[in-house]
């Protein structure tokens, strides 16, 4: 029975960590899309900032 016990408690432990790691992979891509849509906005005000920059130049 300790035996059985232990190896339970063992795969609970394995699970948790697994949960843990596949959150934290969750979070990560989740900051890395956020990220890209930070960059995306950025390079759009840029882009238009820039444009209409060169339409005053002109």
């Amino acid at each position: 029975m300790p035996k059985q016990f232990g190896v339970l408690l063992l795969l609970l432990l394995l699970l948790l960590l697994l949960l843990l790691l596949l959150l934290l992979l969750l979070l990560l891509l989740l900051l890395l899309l956020l990220l890209l849509l930070l960059l995306i906005l950025i390079l759009i005000f840029m882009r238009g900032s820039s444009g209409a920059a060169d339409c005053d130049f002109r």
